[in-house]
């Protein structure tokens, strides 16, 4: 399970990604509750760059 804070950052990272990529996300959008093939597209690449800058693996 996610905890809020990290849920927040990895929120946070998706929407940056998405906006990067041209890609508009409210800023309360929840990527993890969100069915949208382009959201889950977002929040896996913010989970890994989560990892890759924090040098951490997030198993479940």
């Amino acid at each position: 399970m996610v905890n809020t804070i990290l849920k927040a950052e990895i929120n946070h990272l998706a929407r940056e990604l998405a906006l990067l990529s041209g890609y508009v996300f409210s800023e309360g959008y929840d990527f993890f509750s969100s069915n949208s093939p382009r959201a889950q597209y977002f929040k896996s690449l913010a989970e890994r760059a989560f990892e890759v800058i924090q040098g951490v693996t997030l198993d479940a």
